[in-house]
């Protein structure tokens, strides 16, 4: 009976497809059209596209098939301010002054206002092993974090200090070696990627990976990095992506890139197995992220111990190397927009030339009790140019709290997802001033006009700390990037040297296209030796020597 019922229905869809296909339409349109009428976000009167109040593929066409979602996002809130509904059970806020609310707690009632990582983000998990990005778990999130903590701090770099030097110096030469030539052009943001790829390999292990000595994409590495923020970020705003996957599948899909990606930047002998790889570097290098990471799953695991150790320390080798593909990202812009502007160079180099041996080292950027950071105005170049071009697009969604929450005059209630994006909060006029799209590092620098500080001394509230507050670059709360210190580090000594040894000229400007996070692509310039001297004196009479010497210059 069964069985011949089953004939009939499969007939009946045989014979008349387009009444299916109409009967499907029908539900799909009818079940929109009333969520979206009885929704609590119609009736509390938040503005936003009609259409993305009806389906989350609003989102997803400008994700998928633009690649301008951090663009429209802007456009958005330009339009409708700085609260609006974008998808279904979704609202993205631009207000900086909110942010402590969505990243921290609504209220003192820290247990029922907590702001939990929303769902979606469980789209980049594929085993059950601690992930520093999509965790969803706030315990397993905070265990997570604390595990591994000292290692990316700033102390906890500084062990690995001459590992920065070496990249960076890597970068220099790879540069002139390849393109510091006449109608040479070098793409910068390659060179970005071999550079940080290269620093990551050489922070987690000690060796190189040998990108920036090669100038090339060695092995498709940067190449398979880029696959799976492809994929990721492609399957985040689709909503049904989790109903359609599960962690296996995801794995599948996702797991020969992954393995690729880990051969070749850590298990580079073919007479070693991965975990054999990883208990000979952590052994040999104690001091490296990899023993760290090593130790830190020791502790992890006694709490959660699901999961498969060496897979966990894939996960953390992973997301530097994704961290480091975030901020490879960033920095050729952070060159691009220090080049353009003459009077921003010259500052900087007058600010090195003024360091013993011309050098950044860490302890230049030491803010700690009794320290003053001997590279102000560098620092506040780097944080100025990460304002205006945050990597990270995609709006860092929370769940709102049983409790629900209030932002401005509009009440959220629980279980919808609200979340901020840098290309939103970082343009902000009442927050940042009416001058908020230019690139003008000396708002970073001196004191607040009115604010006193938060710090017990009834001293003026500096500005940096004032727009830390507020700004959205690395995220915000208990999860603010864990990497931030690395890429500060990074991306101040990398610019040390870039302005000391090079004049450059932007030939392309390239474009940015979205899909999980901000790309730079096709930023291509030109550039120039300046033999290392800074005063015009020692330029000439080091051309002088040359044409004497017969050596080109």
């Amino acid at each position: 009976m069964i069985t011949d019922l089953l004939h009939d229905i499969f007939d009946t869809i045989v014979a008349n497809p387009f009444l299916i296909l109409a009967i499907f339409l029908g539900y799909s349109i009818g079940s929109r059209l009333l969520r979206y009428y009885t929704s609590p976000l119609r009736r509390a009167g938040l503005p936003g596209p009609l259409l993305g109040h009806f389906t989350s593929w609003y989102r997803a066409y400008h994700v998928l098939i633009h690649r301008n979602w951090h663009h429209k996002l802007q456009s958005l809130h330009v339009h409708y301010g700085p609260i609006v509904w974008i998808a279904p059970d979704e609202i993205s806020v631009s207000d900086p002054k909110l942010r402590s609310t969505i990243y921290g707690f609504a209220d003192e009632r820290k247990e029922q206002s907590f702001f939990p990582k929303a769902h979606v983000f469980e789209t980049g998990q594929i085993n059950e092993d601690f992930n520093f990005v999509f965790e969803t778990d706030p315990k397993k999130a905070r265990v997570g974090k604390w595990a591994m903590a000292h290692a990316y701090s700033e102390r906890g770099l500084a062990v690995l200090e001459e590992e920065f030097d070496k990249a960076v110096k890597d970068l220099v030469d790879g540069l002139a070696t390849h393109h510091a030539r006449p109608n040479r052009s070098a793409n910068l943001g390659k060179w970005c990627h071999y550079f940080m790829y290269d620093l990551c390999s050489l922070l987690c292990s000690g060796y190189t990976s040998g990108l920036c000595q090669a100038g090339r994409d060695k092995d498709s590495q940067i190449y398979s990095m880029r696959v799976i923020f492809e994929a990721v970020g492609g399957l985040i705003p689709v909503n049904f992506t989790l109903k359609v996957t599960t962690r296996w599948f995801r794995k599948m899909l996702l797991n020969s890139y992954l393995e690729h990606f880990f051969k070749g930047c850590l298990l580079n002998d073919e007479y070693y197995s991965k975990e054999e790889r990883i208990n000979k570097i952590s052994d040999d290098k104690p001091q490296h992220l990899m023993s760290r990471f090593r130790t830190a799953e020791q502790k992890i695991r006694k709490l959660f111990p699901i999961g498969n150790w060496t897979e966990a320390i894939t996960n953390n080798i992973f997301f530097i190397y994704a961290g480091s593909t975030v901020a490879s990202n960033a920095f050729p812009r952070v060159l691009q927009l220090i080049y353009s502007h003459p009077r921003v160079l010259r500052k900087i180099r007058a600010e090195i030339a003024s360091l013993p041996n011309q050098t950044v080292t860490i302890s230049s950027l030491d803010r700690t009790s009794g320290h003053t950071c001997q590279i102000p105005y560098l620092e506040a170049a780097i944080l100025e140019a990460l304002r205006l071009t945050p990597t990270f697009g995609l709006s860092l969604s929370r769940t709102v709290p049983p409790m629900g929450c209030k932002l401005q005059d509009y009440t959220i209630p629980p279980g919808y997802i609200v979340g901020m994006s840098g290309w939103t909060v970082n343009y902000d006029n009442a927050y940042f001033g009416a001058d908020a799209a230019e690139f003008k590092p000396e708002r970073w620098l001196g004191n607040h006009p009115t604010e006193i500080g938060r710090d017990g001394t009834g001293l003026p509230r500096t500005m940096r700390n004032y727009l830390e507050a507020g700004w959205f670059a690395f995220g915000a709360g208990a999860r603010v990037c864990v990497g931030r210190h690395m890429t500060m580090i990074a991306f101040t000594k990398g610019v040390a040297e870039m302005v000391k040894r090079f004049e450059v000229e932007v030939e392309r400007e390239g474009k940015d296209w979205y899909a999980l996070i901000v790309h730079t692509e096709g930023l291509v310039v030109r550039l120039k030796e300046r033999w290392g001297v800074e005063s015009e004196g020692e330029r000439e009479l080091l051309g002088v020597c040359k044409e004497f010497m017969g050596v080109g210059a």
